[in-house]
């Protein structure tokens, strides 16, 4: 350990202070030149290995504190906090593996999985941000016999319920918001000023829930084809209407759910009229509120007229136009 020493007198002069042999002696100085830093050994090594102390002082002051003491003090508390955070982040790393090792379920049953979007950024972000956070929790029916009003032969109850989620009409989207989907405002349609300007959009749930519709009618053709004749005259209608559906909206549902790879857990029950074990589709899940998001969109709805939906934008002089269907 490196101490001050108490300044020497004059007529130490620049030779050694002692002449005994230092390796038997209590105390000698050592002087490394005048103005420069003068060391003394202030006891031999013990056998057992003791540090030998020297104290420094420069010639030139009379300094009670050694300024090699500082250092060494600052790096001691370096160290010691470098300890510190190494200890708190080995905690944590133990901590997180001990709960991935035994709350697997909880983990998947509370981790929201969804396909990553754009969130809208214009004036009304904050609506949309609240109802499009995940913030219910609801165990989904799969009895094979629930009584769903969304389900059964069709009838004027069930025709009414899937209008009321899958009939919207577009809604107004910014040029920005355009461009931060990756996509070109030039090329999209726009919305005349009478209905407030911006370019035509929708939200893409209510896409996938009329892509579930048609396929829920193709399934019951007979029922719908009779009443629906008049969009036979209608080249894309009549694909959408015809065999084709099948084809588009199984591959964009394809997409969704495996975008989307629900975690959930099935568990599986032995049941008296079957040998085999049984699955519980009766699972938890986190889920945005439908209908919150369902009025925060009737919310900004343009209802338009001038097509056979009254929800479409017909094409004005001077509107970009591609050659097919996206």
């Amino acid at each position: 350990m490196l101490r001050p020493t108490q300044k020497q007198p004059s007529h130490m002069g620049n030779s050694p202070t002692s002449t005994k042999n230092p390796s038997s002696s209590q105390t000698a100085a050592f002087t490394m030149g005048k103005g420069k830093t003068k060391y003394t050994l202030l006891r031999k090594p013990s056998q057992d290995g003791e540090l030998i102390e020297l104290e420094s002082n420069m010639s030139s002051q009379d300094e009670p504190v050694s300024k090699l003491t500082k250092p060494i003090k600052i790096g001691m508390w370096l160290l010691q906090i470098a300890i510190l955070a190494v200890s708190f982040t080995l905690f944590i790393v133990s901590r997180s593996t001990v709960h991935n090792k035994t709350g697997t379920l909880e983990k998947l049953l509370e981790i929201a999985t969804f396909c990553k979007y754009y969130l809208l950024k214009d004036k009304t972000a904050p609506a949309l941000e609240k109802v499009g956070k995940i913030s219910e929790t609801i165990t989904f029916n799969g009895t094979f016999d629930f009584p769903s009003v969304y389900r059964g032969y069709p009838n004027v109850d069930v025709d009414a319920a899937w209008k009321r989620i899958t009939k919207v009409g577009p809604f107004s989207v910014t040029a920005e918001d355009i461009v931060k989907m990756g996509k070109s405002a030039e090329e999209c349609s726009k919305l005349p000023e009478e209905l407030g300007g911006g370019y035509m959009g929708t939200i893409e749930v209510f896409h996938q829930l009329h892509c579930l519709d048609m396929i829920r009618k193709y399934t019951y053709l007979d029922y719908y084809l009779p009443k629906n004749r008049d969009y036979w005259g209608d080249p894309l209608m009549r694909v959408h209407i015809a065999f084709l559906p099948s084809d588009h909206c199984i591959e964009m549902l394809r997409q969704v759910l495996m975008c989307n790879s629900d975690l959930g857990i099935i568990t599986y029950n032995f049941v008296e009229i079957r040998p085999e074990a049984w699955p519980d589709f009766n699972t938890v899940h986190r889920c945005r509120n439908f209908e919150d998001v369902l009025d925060w969109y009737h919310e900004r709805e343009l209802h338009t007229t001038g097509s056979k939906s009254g929800t479409q934008i017909t094409k004005t002089a001077g509107a970009f136009v591609v050659a097919t269907p996206p």
